[in-house]
Parts: structure tokens; C-alpha cells; sequence
């Protein structure tokens, strides 16, 4: 079965699959090779190529273009947490700010690094994210859902912002990364006020349930919400809104 509609199901469920796995605390190598074994069946191709050599290749080539970049981030970050860099900064937010405005911060943290240009800042949000949160005594996926959220609506939506989804139509379209400002920015709009939204229901469920552990729609939700908003918006010109 090598149709695009069998591969693209195929995927879903590969996604599906490796995001639950993930979050039962399944090592992740054997989920990644479980999921390509599962769209390895459903695209050109036979089964054994698609795996090991497809895979592999693609793999080795990801490395080799993103690992020096990755290490760089990590490093930084690993620093940022090491100095108590990160922990003085969750103490003065949470003393002067208090505990609701942490996640907001993080979500301007990572709006700001990520219009530096900087591809890894996920490496320093999260160290920061994660000494707030202690500090705060708050579950840190209230945090990573809102900087998750937040990361999804600026590089999808956002006019100007310099990262790959931006920039990728500006190669193939021949277009700027300024265009269709106006729809953009109402996309941002929309999509930060959901997610601010559903970042204070999260902490008020916290709150009245004492969450500690991932819930699964805390992840997927604001990865979710910003796409289909981004969806409507564009095609609301067919529908004469």
C-alpha cells in the first residue's frame, strides 16, 4: 500500500504512537524505530529499504547538519542552569511578579530569543521554564504547554519572524517574510489569546487537583490550536468570511 492517503494515515498514527509511548516513559529509540518500521510499510518502496536505508540516511544527514547547532544550545542552557543563572532569575520573577505571571514570562522569553534568530532556544527556555517552575511550585508542563503554544503561533503566524517556516516560502513562492501581513497578525492574535487562555485553565486545574505528571492534552493541545486557527484564517476567503 503505497497510496498518499494510506501514508498520510500511516503517519498520523505513527505520531499518535510516539507522542503516548513518550508519555508512558517508553525509551524513545525503540518508539522512533517502531513508528518508521510503521510508515516504512506504506511508501514507496520495499519495507526493508525504507527502513535501513531511507532512514538511515535521512538520519545521518539530520545529524550532520543539526548536531553542532544542538550541542552549542544545550550546552548554553546547561550552563544558564548550572551558574543558578536560571534559579536567581525564577526567584525574582515569582517574588515580584508572582506565580500566575511565569508562564507569561516564559512565553515572552521564548517569542524574544526565538526573533534573535537563535534555532536552539528551546535549550534555554526550558532551563529557565524549569527553575520558574520550581520556584513557583507549579507542574513544569503548565510551562512547556505555553512556550510550546506560544512557539507554534509566532513561527506559523507571526510577519517578519526569522525562522524556517518563514523563511521556506520565501525560496519557493518568491515571496517576503512580510507577506500577507494582515491575516498574519491576526493569527497571532487569535492564537495567543487561546493560548494564554488555555495556559491559566491549566494552572487553575493544577490547582484544584494537585497535577503533578504530563497530561496528554496539555502537550498536544496548544501544538494543535494555533494549526487550526492558522487553517481557518486562510481558508476563510473561500467561505466569503
Amino acid at each position: 500500500m503505497t497510496s498518499v492517503t494510506v501514508s498520510a494515515i500511516a503517519l498520523l498514527i505513527s505520531l499518535v504512537l510516539f507522542i503516548v509511548l513518550s508519555m508512558k516513559g517508553f525509551p524513545q529509540i525503540p518508539i522512533i524505530l517502531l513508528c518508521v518500521a510503521i510508515v516504512a510499510l506504506t511508501i514507496e518502496g520495499t519495507w526493508i529499504s525504507n527502513f535501513v536505508d531511507v532512514f538511515s540516511e535521512g538520519t545521518a544527514s539530520t545529524f550532520q547538519n543539526s548536531v553542532l547547532v544542538y550541542l552549542t544550545g544545550g550546552a548554553l542552557g546547561g550552563v544558564i542552569a548550572a551558574t543558578g543563572c536560571a534559579k536567581s532569575l525564577g526567584r525574582f520573577i515569582i517574588r515580584y511578579a508572582g506565580k500566575k505571571s511565569g508562564p507569561i514570562l516564559c512565553m515572552l522569553l521564548n517569542v524574544f530569543i526565538g526573533f534573535s534568530g537563535m534555532a536552539t532556544s528551546v535549550f534555554v527556555v526550558i532551563s529557565v521554564c524549569s527553575a520558574i517552575a520550581e520556584e513557583a511550585d507549579q507542574p513544569l508542563y503548565i510551562y512547556l504547554a505555553a512556550t510550546t503554544g506560544i512557539g507554534a503561533v509566532v513561527q506559523f503566524s507571526c510577519p517578519g519572524f526569522p525562522g524556517f517556516t518563514n523563511l521556506m516560502p520565501t525560496f519557493y513562492l518568491g515571496t517576503t517574510i512580510y507577506a500577507g501581513a494582515a491575516l498574519g497578525i491576526v493569527g497571532v492574535i487569535v492564537g495567543s489569546a487561546l493560548v494564554i487562555a488555555y495556559t491559566f485553565y491549566l494552572i487553575k486545574q493544577a490547582e484544584k487537583k494537585e497535577i503533578t505528571l504530563f497530561p496528554l492534552h496539555s502537550v498536544t493541545m496548544p501544538l494543535l490550536m494555533p494549526k487550526i486557527v492558522s487553517f481557518l484564517l486562510s481558508g476563510s476567503h473561500l467561505l466569503r468570511f
